[in-house]
């Protein structure tokens, strides 16, 4: 799973790159609040998810070795 876990990541990470490079902001910057665009909040949101769900496939795999402190 995580060769899977790292495509994805990096292509849904390229995706959201070129997604902010295309997108603009509406508002011309005279006191106008600028509008966050509903894609990019549900790519981020697929994203935080994504980031979650490999960090329990990895370390349900490769538990880290903790030395006792005693």
């Amino acid at each position: 799973m995580i060769p899977i876990y790292l495509i994805v990541a990096g292509a849904v990470g390229i995706v959201t790159n070129c997604c902010n490079c295309g997108f603009k902001y509406t508002g011309s910057g005279d006191g106008e609040e600028k509008q966050i665009n509903p894609l990019q909040a549900v790519v981020q949101l697929f994203l935080s998810a994504w980031f979650i769900c490999g960090s329990v496939w990895i370390y349900e795999l490769h538990r880290p070795h903790l030395p006792s402190l005693l």
